[in-house]
């Protein structure tokens, strides 16, 4: 499978050898969009070469799906023009954008940067603020964090991976009774300078003790309808947090370094990023229990 991204050359050999087999074997040009007949011409001529298997309409998610299928591979991605710089735009992104719709995901982002390649910097940190969208704890956290990093004066390269839903709910949907942690939203961050190694994890922790998660539903949401309905239109994110609220749980981020193994809660404050101990007892590991116990105080099956 080829996805080919450009213009065509008017002044090219092959533009003008485009235009003589179009006359020659009275093409089809009608669906040409304005201003782009030389690319329909090539698209259809490919197509007219082309015709001994089936060709089908595709969309983002057919890429998606190729990719998420053990029996494909790819192997390669063609690239020029703007996207001939590999530093910016790596194999790995483009193949993302290509099978995401709408070309960027405001839920999951994987990906890595140097902080001394300030074009591709400035996409990675755009791309980390769009996936953090809707959750201000990580966002605020993670970008005064990155720019902390960046202001560092040492070259550094930064990974990370986020998976951030804004929708509780359908980990209790979706990952009941044993994938319930794959659905809950996670943060990684590692990044690496002259040797040495910071880490950040973000993830939800117990605040207080918490009303079961029918309850919790109920309050926020009122009916299951009213949460598929905000969730098909994107807007299931703005009770979510009232849903977080009614179970007690709230988003933190924790950081280790080389010289803090015990590790740290950041929290922003004044315009600061603050580090304060972690707790000994740390509540992060009780969350998925207490979630758990919350479905068994009421005797009905959750839905």
């Amino acid at each position: 499978m080829y996805l080919v991204l450009g213009r065509m050359n008017p002044e090219s050999p092959q533009a003008a050898e485009l235009s003589r087999l179009a006359e020659e074997h009275s093409y089809d040009l009608s669906d040409a969009c304005e201003g782009y007949e030389l690319e329909y011409t090539a698209l259809y001529h490919l197509c007219q070469e082309y015709a001994g298997f089936t060709l089908e309409d595709v969309a983002p998610h057919s890429l998606a799906t190729i990719r998420q299928d053990p029996a494909w591979q790819i192997t390669a991605v063609r690239r020029t023009g703007a996207f001939a710089d590999e530093l910016i735009f790596t194999n790995e992104d483009l193949i993302g954008d290509s099978s995401t719709t709408g070309g960027l995901s405001d839920a999951h982002f994987h990906g890595a940067a140097r902080t001394g390649h300030h074009q591709r910097w400035d996409r990675f940190i755009s791309r980390v603020q769009l996936a953090l969208a809707g959750n201000e704890s990580w966002s605020i956290i993670v970008t005064g964090w990155l720019e902390e990093i960046a202001s560092d004066g040492h070259e550094v390269e930064v990974s990370i991976d986020i998976f951030n839903p804004c929708d509780l709910v359908s980990a209790f949907a979706f990952g009941w009774p044993d994938q319930l942690d794959a659905y809950l939203p996670r943060l990684q961050v590692v990044a690496n300078a002259e040797g040495k190694r910071r880490t950040l994890e973000g993830c939800l922790v117990s605040a207080r003790i918490f009303r079961s998660v029918f309850l919790a539903f109920d309050l926020a949401y009122g009916d299951p309808q009213t949460w598929w309905i905000e969730r098909a239109y994107g807007k299931a994110w703005r009770s979510d947090l009232d849903f977080l609220g009614e179970l007690g749980l709230r988003y933190a981020v924790f950081e280790w370094g080389e010289k803090d193994e015990s590790g740290a809660v950041l929290e922003y404050e004044d315009n600061q990023l603050l580090r304060r101990p972690a707790e000994k007892n740390d509540r992060r590991r009780a969350v998925l229990a207490r979630l758990r116990a919350g479905t068994r105080t009421c005797n009905e099956e959750p839905t």
